[in-house]
């Protein structure tokens, strides 16, 4: 069969005779036969099959340069890899990966060159430390080598020594001195969303065009395949991606790729300088051009606003306390007020959005300034014991208030964090977790931190072996733990978490294997082969200690089938509905996730491997209360926490989750403030553009302070130095 695709939103690195926006390709053997305008005659083929895509946007095939695919098994479980690595999505998204690992020492890697190689050998560098500090010197780099390319990632730094002097801005920098630049995903996770780093670094000031490029024909040239990919060409191979939204947009992902002209998924569609130092010394604003409010922690203002015109809105603080948000007509007697005696600065936006302060749920910040390196935090809590509440620790008494990751959450629009203690060396007790404000003005003594004691957090996955031997050991400390909590730890932590006064937040990425036999007609659950280390040993805790306030932390594999005690179809019932039945919340580490390890290979992947079928979509579905934590996985040994795409992250979530705009913000305002107790915060964030989207720019952000509920400016133009 010739396929044949008309009616595409081209995005194209050749300058095509005709306006690209609207185009049609002809493919034939595995191989692009020709381009055309979409209004002229298709090519006439017996055989030929027509593809309409009524104006979608379609790129090329993503060219991933660096990549970990079938160089180690996936998940990892002692598999071959050439037996796991089908699975993936980014077998089909990412065509051509270069096999290096680069969790090593910096250096250059000087790329093969065959028959269709350039005279001179392409340069490119993979390293996160290398890559991640060139955007400082990219005039050295042309003099060291004219035909380099730098491989880099749009945010992801911090977490190392030489991966701690990044910039947002390295892919625009470092193409202002036209040193071509790749983006790369560094393994199979990330690999899925490739097209996401271009968005970052397109929000980052990196032309359009530029960030397309670097996840296709500029990776295509630096590795030496730019004589069959990267490029829309007559005799290229016929790799093309449909996107169901613009692909530099958050929550764009595939609805078609063709690899050599083949279809790969089904055609279903997915369902539903003066101004800074002036607004950190000023207490009355004047905001205008405000086109969307989120503000459930300002009830009154919320009903004033709802239902109102589509006019914009004027927000007017005088003094620390919001006297006027309405229309300019409505606010004209404060505004004039406040102009008259020249108190306010004024600022006028094009498409300003007004939320709460974001609250994060972080791994490490706080605690270690880089992720990696130990030296830089507090260190690693170990030695802490279930049966013993005198081992816990406090993240409190070892937290820091400053460093880099708190500048990326402040552009985020981060304003409180929750931390618990770091644990690398495994174990089931993890410690006592802390909410500290992000706004870099305030420190221990004075109000840094928001609530010394916010829950108890345990783990009960692999590491809680290295305490507890087995995970179904660590079951029953924990059902000890809080037995005890009744008696004679009454007067501990533990008794505290058992009456409910502290939740008890577990991270669980397990799903039960269940097997079912015939007894007498009936089909009941045979627990000698279910596994005990699974959400359902947590749900029926909750039903044993029903005062408990459990919370899971994870929730990857939540939405499975599992095993009831006694089935009556073949269907069974969804892990989900029974959390939802036990009032379990769970705070989602990774909304787009994985199966990286063997415990969690039936991870729900999510669109467009699962279509319309996300973890988000499965827990909103079963009723169940939920927010976000976003963390990442690049390297085995690492977990960072990206905090300046909260906001993003949340909107891919409600995109697959068919949640409306202010059921997104609650993700990571308001449902983490229920799911932990905390005490609602009436902090506010003013951002330019929708924070749910890439490319929003947090304006202004204050901090309502603690005693007289004043609003505070935490920081203005909040930047990475």
């Amino acid at each position: 069969m010739r396929p044949s695709s008309s009616g595409m939103r081209c995005y194209s690195t050749e300058k095509l005779s005709f306006p690209a926006s609207r185009c049609g390709h002809y493919l034939s053997k595995g191989f692009v036969v020709s381009i055309s305008e979409a209004s002229r005659e298709s090519p006439t083929q017996s055989d030929a099959v027509e593809h309409h895509l009524h104006g979608r946007y379609v790129t090329l095939g993503l060219v991933d340069m660096h990549s970990h695919h079938m160089i180690a098994s996936w998940p990892a479980a002692g598999a071959r890899a050439e037996g796991t690595a089908r699975r993936l999505l980014s077998r089909h998204l990412n065509r051509y990966s270069s096999r290096t690992s680069h969790c090593a020492e910096p250096q250059l890697r000087v790329g093969g060159h065959g028959n269709h190689a350039t005279d001179q050998p392409r340069v490119w560098v993979p390293s996160p430390g290398l890559s991640s500090r060139s955007w400082q010197i990219p005039e050295a780099l042309k003099e060291k080598e004219e035909n380099v390319t730098l491989a880099i990632f749009a945010e992801f730094s911090l977490y190392k020594w030489e991966a701690y002097s990044p910039s947002l801005c390295a892919g625009h920098l470092l193409d202002k001195h036209g040193i071509p630049v790749a983006y790369k995903s560094d393994g199979p996770t990330n690999a899925k969303y490739l097209a996401s780093q271009s968005a970052i670094g397109h929000s980052f000031h990196l032309p359009e065009d530029k960030a397309l490029q670097a996840i296709s024909s500029i990776p295509a040239k630096a590795i030496d395949l730019d004589h069959r990919v990267g490029y829309y060409r007559p005799g290229y191979d016929a790799d093309l991606v449909v996107w169901g939204l613009h692909p530099l947009s958050v929550g764009a992902t595939p609805l078609q790729v063709f690899v050599d002209g083949v279809p790969q998924l089904d055609d279903s569609k997915p369902q539903k300088g003066d101004i800074l130092s002036a607004a950190e010394g000023a207490q009355s604003f004047i905001i205008k051009g405000i086109h969307k409010t989120f503000l459930e922690n300002y009830p009154a203002l919320a009903a004033f606003v709802t239902g109102r015109s589509e006019e914009p809105l004027d927000l007017v603080i005088d003094g620390g306390n919001i006297v006027c948000l309405g229309p300019a007509q409505v606010c004209a007697e404060k505004t004039k007020a406040l102009e008259a005696d020249g108190r306010a600065l004024k600022l006028s936006l094009q498409n300003g959005h007004v939320l709460p302060g974001l609250t994060a749920v972080t791994k490490a910040l706080g605690t270690r300034k880089i992720a990696a390196e130990e030296e830089t935090g507090d260190g690693d809590a170990k030695g802490q014991k279930i049966g013993d509440a005198k081992t816990v620790a406090y993240a409190k008494h070892g937290i820091w208030l400053d460093g880099k990751s708190f500048a990326r959450a402040r552009m985020g629009g981060v304003t409180r964090a929750i931390t618990a203690p770091v644990r690398e060396s495994g174990g089931m007790v993890q410690g006592v977790s802390v909410e500290i404000l992000t706004g870099g003005k305030k420190i221990l003594l004075d109000g840094g931190i928001v609530q010394d004691d916010v829950a108890l957090h345990l783990v009960l996955d692999e590491g809680t072996k290295a305490s507890e031997d087995t995970v179904g050991a660590g079951v029953q400390h924990l059902r000890k733990m809080l037995q005890d909590g009744k008696g004679k730890q009454h007067a501990t932590i533990y008794g505290k978490v058992q009456r409910g006064e502290l939740p008890l937040v577990v991270t669980s990425k397990t799903r039960s294997a269940c097997r079912t036999v015939r007894y007498a007609g009936q089909r009941y659950a045979d627990t000698r082969y279910t596994s005990q280390y699974d959400l359902q040993q947590l749900t029926m805790i909750k039903r044993d200690f029903p005062g408990t306030e459990l919370v899971i932390m994870g929730g990857k594999e939540a939405p499975y089938v599992r095993c009831s005690w006694k089935m009556k179809s073949d269907d069974g019932e969804q892990v989900a509905k029974d959390l939802a039945a036990a009032n379990i919340q769970v705070i989602l580490a990774q909304n787009r996730p994985s199966g990286d390890e063997f415990r969690s290979r039936d991870a729900v992947m999510g669109p467009p491997l699962s279509r319309s079928r996300s973890i988000a979509s499965h827990l909103t579905e079963a009723g169940v209360t939920f927010a976000l934590e976003l963390l990442r996985s690049p390297c085995p040994w690492i977990t960072a926490s990206i905090r300046s795409s909260l906001g993003p992250e949340a909107g891919w979530a409600a995109k697959y989750a068919g949640l409306n705009e202010r059921e997104t913000v609650r993700l990571v305002t308001t449902n983490v403030e229920s799911i932990l107790g905390l005490k609602k915060s009436k902090d506010l964030v003013v951002f330019e553009g929708s924070p749910l989207q890439y490319g929003a720019t947090a304006v202004l952000s204050f901090h309502a302070g603690a005693e007289t509920g004043k609003l505070e400016v935490a920081t203005c133009f909040p930047r990475e130095e």
